[in-house]
Parts: structure tokens; C-alpha cells; sequence
């Protein structure tokens, strides 16, 4: 009888001792995580996470720029530059972690993102996320056929930037409004390096320490990926983004940006210009196949357009999408007004109606008989 009393002790790898209900233990742990995750992640993380799932190829883009962002300048060098501000995950482990994700497909859940596949990097998956829902306030999603440039060889791989920071907004705005006659401003490319990008996706484009504070931009395509390599070369950095482990932009892709400028007409001299950064915003985010590039972006000149002509095709393609973007924006503003005028009014007739309703009943009045009948002590018998 002592013998049954005694615990038994697995020997080797003999997990049916050890697990009596045969249930592997990354699994137990990840189911333990599992009930666990609506306590671990906040309801506003939890509201954009399913925005993001519902545009499946904004979050597998977001942590394709992610990873590229984690770059420093030099390897002694202390600050990552493509980075907003100070990430939950160490940069060189950055990469390794966002590896880890599962292929990002239709009808996948918060839990299924993050704990599809057993990693030691749960911890580190489930931080990023929060960090990612909360520093990128922008709304980015992919380009519908209405609004691609037919022009720009990318294989469809167009993305649309139709809200930055509220700050950068509001100041574009007001550029627009001091600077534009039309419904929307001109449209530019802008090139940089791919490190880049996501920090210009969460705090829009910014002038750099070497031309505060203006920003460059290019009337063409070829003469942006110029500035592009130029870049890249200087920081001794790929010009091209590759994709992370599961990611549908596995492959070598430069990343060109289409900026709108809030200026009627452009002077461009010698295919560029340049403005200060509240009067520049991002609104596309081009992925240019590297074999596209030569054969067609043509050369880095770029001065192949026909004498007279003031806009280029992409370049008109362009405005046409951000005179959309404009016209909605103020659809949605007036709804909005509407909306809370809607709601004031209501609440003054509600305010009116309680008043009338006041004086229309009558006061209670109380005799002085009774008063006195109150106040009186009863006489004892």
C-alpha cells in the first residue's frame, strides 16, 4: 500500500507521467494564455487590433516597416532612427520577434494572432501589439482601383494615407486654407530610405536635421528614387524593404512615398522644391517591385514629358484621389456639425420644456393652521 502513496517521477521524456490528461504543455500554456488575453490587453488596444484585422494587409505592412525601422545609423550608435520613440522590444530582437506572428489571414483573431504558434516571444508579441495599436494613430489602408496610379509600376502594392497625426492635420489645413483656391493641393513624390518610412506613417513627414525646416520632394517618380539611393548609400543602409518571415511582401521592394502639397501650382526647378513641413503631408506609399525600376522609372532625370505639359499623368492620377479624400473630409465634418447642432438644439427644447413645466405646476402651500397643529404639542388627557 505505501508504493501508492509515493509520487511517481517521470523518467526521460515520458509526458504521459507528467501529463496525465496528455495535454502538451505549451498547449496548457497556451490556452492559460489565451482566457487571459482581454486581461492582459486594453479595450482601446483591443478596438484598433480588430480595425487592423479587418484590413489585413495594413497590419502585415505595418510590421513590414517596423522591422526595417529598427536601424541604427552606426552600430555604436545608441537611438534607432526609424522609430518614434522608445519601443517595448530591443531592436536587434525586434526582427525575431515580429518573425514569430502567423501569417496574418481573413477572419483572424486577436487571440489567433497572438498565440497561433508557440514562441518564447508571446510576451514580447503581446507587448509590441500595444505599442503598435497606440503610437500609430493615422488611417492607412490599401489603395481600391479607383484610386491607383496607373502609371506606377507596383504590382498593385499601393497603400493610402488619408489621416496622419491630429497636429499635422490640423496644420496642413491650415496651409490649405492660406495657400489653396482648389479642393486639394498639388501632388509630389517624396523618396527616402526604407528605415524611414514607419515614423513618417506615425508622425507624418518631417523636415530633416540637414533642411530644417523643409521638406524636399520631386516632380517625378525617377528623380524621388534618386534621392532614395542617394539616401540609402549615406546610411550605408538598403534601399529595399524584404518583408518579414510570413509576410505577403516577401521580396525586394523600394518604397517610394506621393505627398500632397498645399500649393495651387508647384515651381518646380529642375524636376524638385521644397516647402515647410506643415505645408507637406503623406498620402500614398508606393512598393515598387526592384526589378521594375529601370526599365520603368526610366532614368534619374526624369525630363521625358512632353513640352507644355504641367502635370504628369501619375501626378494627375494623384490629385484626382486627394480631391476625393478633401471632398469626404468635409462630408464627414459637415456630418459631424450637423450632428452636434442636431444635438444642441435638442437639448435647449428639452431645457424649454422642463422650465414650462415647472411653472405650469402649482406651488404646495401650507395654512397656518396646519403649521401651528404641527409645531403644537399634544395636550394629555
Amino acid at each position: 500500500m505505501h508504493l501508492l502513496n509515493k509520487s511517481i517521477k517521470p523518467r526521460g521524456n515520458n509526458k504521459a507521467l507528467s501529463n496525465p490528461a496528455g495535454i502538451h504543455v505549451e498547449t496548457q500554456k497556451a490556452r492559460l494564455l489565451k482566457r487571459n488575453l482581454k486581461t492582459h490587453i486594453p479595450p482601446d488596444v483591443t478596438a484598433k487590433l480588430s480595425h487592423f484585422l479587418q484590413r489585413l494587409t495594413v497590419l502585415d505592412f505595418l510590421f513590414t516597416c517596423l522591422a526595417a525601422g529598427a536601424f541604427k545609423s552606426r552600430p555604436s550608435a545608441t537611438a534607432v532612427v526609424g522609430l518614434p520613440e522608445v519601443c517595448p522590444v530591443a531592436p536587434e530582437k525586434l526582427g525575431e520577434v515580429i518573425d514569430t506572428f502567423p501569417p496574418i489571414v481573413s477572419g483572424m483573431t486577436a487571440s489567433d494572432l497572438l498565440l497561433e504558434t508557440q514562441s518564447s516571444h508571446l510576451g514580447g508579441r503581446q507587448a509590441l501589439i500595444v505599442w503598435l495599436c497606440r503610437i500609430f494613430k493615422g488611417n492607412l489602408f490599401e489603395a481600391p482601383e479607383r484610386w491607383r496610379v496607373p502609371q506606377m509600376p507596383t504590382s498593385k502594392r499601393e497603400f493610402i494615407l488619408a489621416q496622419t497625426t491630429p497636429t499635422r492635420q490640423k496644420a496642413f489645413q491650415d496651409a490649405m486654407t492660406a495657400n489653396c483656391q482648389d479642393v486639394s493641393g498639388s501632388a509630389a513624390f517624396h523618396g527616402t530610405s526604407p528605415h524611414f518610412v514607419f515614423r513618417i506613417l506615425c508622425e507624418d513627414i518631417k523636415a530633416s536635421p540637414e533642411s530644417k525646416p523643409f521638406v524636399y520632394y520631386a516632380e517625378e517618380p525617377a528623380i524621388a528614387m534618386g534621392y532614395l539611393l542617394k539616401g540609402s548609400r549615406s546610411s550605408h543602409s538598403s534601399p529595399v524593404i524584404t518583408g518579414w518571415k510570413n509576410s505577403v511582401f516577401r521580396g525586394n521592394y523600394y518604397m517610394l512615398l506621393g505627398v500632397e502639397v498645399a500649393l495651387d501650382d508647384i515651381p518646380f526647378r529642375c524636376g524638385g522644391h521644397k516647402s515647410p513641413q506643415e505645408q507637406v503631408t503623406v498620402r500614398y506609399v508606393f512598393l515598387v517591385p526592384e526589378e521594375a525600376h529601370p526599365k520603368c522609372l526610366g532614368s534619374l532625370k526624369g525630363h521625358d514629358l512632353p513640352e507644355g505639359e504641367e502635370l504628369s499623368e501619375a501626378r494627375r492620377s494623384m490629385k484626382r484621389t486627394h480631391e476625393e479624400l478633401h471632398n469626404f473630409e468635409a462630408s464627414e465634418s459637415g456630418k459631424g456639425w450637423k450632428k452636434a447642432k442636431t444635438m444642441r438644439v435638442e437639448a435647449s427644447e428639452a431645457k424649454k420644456k422642463t422650465a414650462r413645466k415647472l411653472k405650469a405646476k402649482p406651488a404646495k402651500t401650507t395654512s397656518l393652521r396646519n403649521v401651528k397643529a404641527k409645531s403644537m404639542p399634544k395636550r394629555r388627557v
